[in-house]
């Protein structure tokens, strides 16, 4: 859903901001208080206001245009990555259970997460970010984990599921 790019913006700008905030305010006082070359003040700031910007407003969409994943009778395929792209296979008979996560700001946004946790100790959850309430809802209520009630679940497909998010 691409309400999730407003939720990485505002999770973004909060960090970012603190950031920012803390450098602009110690290079200042570096500045004034130490034998620290001034001139090197505005280049710190312009360097983390770069960050702050690229951030919070460059970096959402692009993320958000990067994720899809794709459910069929097998596995979970995850696919995400701005720079370094990766692609996750997730077997179905590895999944343990599922959560579906709901944060103040994607309650706000109508949105959700689903938490994938998989038998092993390396990597053993992957989180699926900015689906809509009914969507995280039916996966979730559907039992996607028991591997009895998959097969069930997956019939209604004739071919599988796969969803690309979609730039906002």
């Amino acid at each position: 859903d691409p309400r999730v790019v407003r939720i990485w913006r505002l999770e973004n700008l909060a960090s970012s901001g603190l950031l920012f905030a803390g450098t602009a305010g110690g290079s200042f006082a570096l500045g004034v208080f130490t034998a620290f070359p001034a001139v090197l003040v505005p280049v710190i700031w312009l360097v983390f206001g770069l960050w702050f910007w690229i951030s919070s407003f460059w970096w959402p969409p692009r993320l958000y245009r990067s994720w899809s994943y794709r459910l069929d009778q097998r596995v979970i395929e995850l696919r995400y990555g701005v720079l370094w792209q990766k692609s996750v296979m997730i077997p179905l008979s590895r999944v343990q259970h599922v959560d579906l996560l709901r944060g103040p700001l994607e309650r706000h946004y109508g949105l959700a997460s689903l938490e994938i946790h998989t038998a092993g100790t390396r990597h053993a959850s992957y989180k699926l970010e900015g689906l809509s309430e009914e969507t995280g809802e039916t996966l979730r209520e559907r039992k996607l984990p028991n591997n009895g009630e998959i097969k069930q679940f997956l019939h209604q497909f004739q071919e599988p599921v796969e969803v690309a998010m979609e730039a906002s």
